[in-house]
């Protein structure tokens, strides 16, 4: 196992890149932290293709000490498994709390089909469309809420924020492990995914847009039959406002509206 001590390491050097989107695209990698999420990868069969660690971190409790010992398991090489103390540790992380373990993980890996071929097969009639989400733990908490009711895929318009940045990532709780996101599609794309989803019954959408902006997009006014407005509750504060669309199968899939509006 190799040994890092010095945060200018140019191997950490380069991880640090991957707190940036143009860092992620152009390596075709990006950074897991914490214990709870390396958990998550290990038991979806997902071997990072390097892990750093903090050893008296690991080996603090019972809990990171199965995990190490899960994770020499695993197959990970020697070379790839790399202790860090916490001044490297802190480079990493994105946290002032460091978590003690940063995964590195492909991209490759996390694409939607292949994430689909490793779900169960059954039915999932929720498709969740995501337009305009700029705050990372907004996005991260959509993302695990779409998991948990076992959305079939989540898709992502040009507008969001990267949903692999290390913010959103932590936010989302493992999600990334297992829920299918497409992200950086047009809403043409949308509109044509949507019309695939045969067997949908429903197309959850949020958007940070008001109603008379929504209808500025013709493709995804094209989806739908009918709009309708609910209205915020006086005490009630909500970061993003979440629309849910019923799918209609008389009318060929066309769907009517639900917006929560909110302010």
């Amino acid at each position: 196992m190799t040994l890092i001590t010095s945060p200018s390491n140019p191997r950490i050097s380069k991880l640090r890149d991957l707190h940036t989107a143009r860092g992620r695209k152009k390596s075709g990698l990006f950074l897991m932290e914490g214990i709870h999420l390396l958990e998550a990868l290990l038991g979806a069969g997902i071997v990072p293709q390097e892990v750093y660690y903090q050893a008296e971190v690991l080996q603090h409790s019972a809990k990171g000490r199965a995990l190490f010992a899960r994770l020499i398991d695993s197959g990970i090489s020697q070379e790839r498994l790399v202790e860090v103390n916490e001044r490297v540790m802190q480079a990493l992380g994105d946290v002032q709390t460091t978590s003690g373990v940063v995964s590195v993980l492909p991209l490759e890996l996390f694409k939607a089909d292949r994430l689909r071929a490793r779900r169960p097969a059954v039915n999932r009639p929720f498709l969740l469309i995501l337009d305009d989400i700029a705050d990372p733990g907004n996005m991260g908490t959509l993302l695990r809420t779409a998991l948990a009711a076992d959305v079939e895929s989540v898709l992502l318009t040009s507008n969001c924020v990267d949903c692999y940045s290390p913010k959103v990532v932590r936010a989302a709780a493992g999600a990334h492990v297992v829920l299918p996101i497409e992200a950086d599609l047009s809403w043409q794309a949308i509109a044509e995914k949507v019309a695939r989803h045969i067997q949908a019954k429903y197309v959850v959408a949020s958007w940070r847009m008001s109603y008379q902006r929504l209808r500025i997009s013709r493709w995804w006014s094209a989806c739908c039959t009918r709009a309708v407005v609910l209205p915020q509750l006086s005490h009630a504060r909500i970061a993003e406002p979440v629309c849910t669309i019923p799918q209609d199968s008389h009318t060929q899939r066309r769907t009517d509206v639900l917006i929560k509006r909110f302010w």
